[in-house]
């Protein structure tokens, strides 16, 4: 993770379910999708995610410190509000003397293009 992010405030996602996860990072032109494989984590890819994307196409931003474990990747099909506490910000834990800034919980973004720009899958 030190690679990407030396301050270590990357979200990480963990997939345990049996399904990819896809999720998306930020590039200067959008979002680019990408896919957590059953068994991988995003760790692997050497990308901050900052986004899950449900099958239903709703898409639920990633707060910076997060770690995501899914066990049963299920869950990403129907977004449903319960989802949201699923994902914790690990930074507000870690933080004790107040340095990083403010977390904000993971929130359903109800326009993603509008708030990230396009989203580009390099994968068909």
């Amino acid at each position: 993770m030190n690679f990407t992010d030396p301050r270590g405030l990357a979200a990480v996602i963990i997939n345990l379910g049996t399904k990819p996860i896809k999720s998306s990072y930020s590039t200067k032109g959008g979002q680019q999708i990408f896919f957590v494989e059953p068994g991988g984590t995003s760790l692997s890819t050497t990308i901050d995610p900052d986004t899950l994307i449900f099958s239903d196409k709703s898409v639920v931003k990633i707060p910076d410190g997060s770690i995501v474990v899914i066990t049963d990747s299920a869950v990403l099909d129907t977004f449903e509000q319960s989802d949201l506490n699923y994902i914790s910000p690990l930074g507000q834990l870690l933080d004790k003397f107040g340095i990083l800034p403010k977390q904000v919980g993971p929130k359903l973004i109800t326009h993603p293009e509008a708030e990230f720009g396009p989203f580009q899958c390099p994968f068909k």
